[in-house]
């Protein structure tokens, strides 16, 4: 009785089981890398940040056929990525067309850069904490902490039997929570529906192109030929993953191309725009918030430039300021 009545409080109190002793956060985290990549899951979660709250649903098949995923909106308007062998296709809309981009193949959900990440980087820390109760399965928490101003931490619960990520945490370099991403219920392995993988009412639709790459290795490698513009700073560990621009000849109202540049730290990135001055259809300049992403942009050499990512202010502004063409 005494113990039925011990329990009664802990549970009522809101005291989670600790982690043992010894276990090794850097484990942790190469388990859920594992899971990610190699298991096939299921579920339905809840995205929160600011006052917008989003009910989403994933489907992630790993087989014979390689990694298929459908991410596709519960609630709100009808929004849907696919994504197979062929690429990444976007559908928003009950009559829009299918946007199609046949050389973007990385995950959508979730980015698996984490998985590079180490115990002992400079740039992050990462900590063990308490355990929890998360679509009912006991999950881990494992908190990544940013050691500068220049890039957000992130806190993880992990799935205890597998690793695998039943919710993430934006934090701000307070500490603070500032988006959150929750499961509700979670199907793994033989579980899972592969069905979903379709959309949802088979209609067929035009397909567009996607955004236009010079060729596949300039929009996957930053070895890819010499980008025109460059950004002189860049927050200790950032480098350049992805550089993207247009063939020549591809009907650009000037000689100064779109140029897409994408930098990273393995964990956080930030993307570059650059396009013309005339006819841009830029957010105009200055600092915009939208979410938990900063976007600023201003004007440099009859080109306007832009800086996006989910990264403090501070970060983007100075990214910014920093970028200048590169000398022939």
């Amino acid at each position: 009785m005494k113990f039925l009545f011990g329990l009664g409080v802990l549970l009522i109190a809101g005291i989670h089981p600790q982690t043992q002793a010894g276990e090794d956060p850097q484990a942790w985290l190469e388990r859920m890398g594992a899971a990610m990549s190699q298991m096939s899951y299921q579920g339905t979660f809840i995205y929160i940040s600011d006052d917008r709250m989003e009910t989403m649903r994933i489907t992630h098949v790993i087989d014979e056929h390689g990694a298929r995923e459908r991410l596709a909106s519960v609630s709100g308007p009808r929004r849907e990525v696919v994504r197979d062998q062929s690429g990444l296709k976007w559908i928003s809309g009950e009559n829009e067309d299918v946007v199609a981009d046949p050389q973007v193949n990385w995950p959508m959900f979730l980015d698996q850069s984490v998985r590079g990440l180490r115990a002992n980087s400079e740039y992050y820390h990462l900590q063990l904490r308490e355990q929890k109760r998360i679509a009912e399965r006991m999950a881990q928490r494992l908190d990544i902490v940013a050691a500068d101003e220049f890039r957000y931490g992130y806190s993880l619960w992990l799935e205890a039997g597998s690793g695998l990520l039943l919710q993430w945490q934006l934090n701000n370099t307070q500490g603070e929570a500032i988006a959150k991403l929750v499961f509700t219920e979670l199907r793994m392995g033989s579980e899972v529906d592969e069905s979903e993988l379709k959309p949802h009412d088979g209609k067929e639709r035009k397909v567009k192109a996607g955004l236009p790459a010079s060729s596949p290795a300039a929009s996957t490698s930053s070895t890819a030929a010499a980008p025109q513009w460059r950004a002189s700073w860049l927050p200790p560990g950032f480098r350049m993953t992805a550089n993207r621009a247009p063939a020549q000849g591809a009907g650009q109202a000037s000689d100064l191309p779109l140029q897409h540049q994408v930098y990273s730290d393995g964990l956080a990135s930030v993307s570059l725009y650059v396009e013309p001055l005339a006819g841009s259809a830029g957010a105009g300049v200055g600092l915009q918030e939208l979410g938990t992403s900063h976007i600023f942009s201003l004007t440099s050499q009859d080109a306007v430039v832009t800086v996006v990512g989910d990264v403090p202010a501070i970060t983007v502004e100075r990214i910014a300021h920093s970028v200048s063409r590169n000398q022939p």
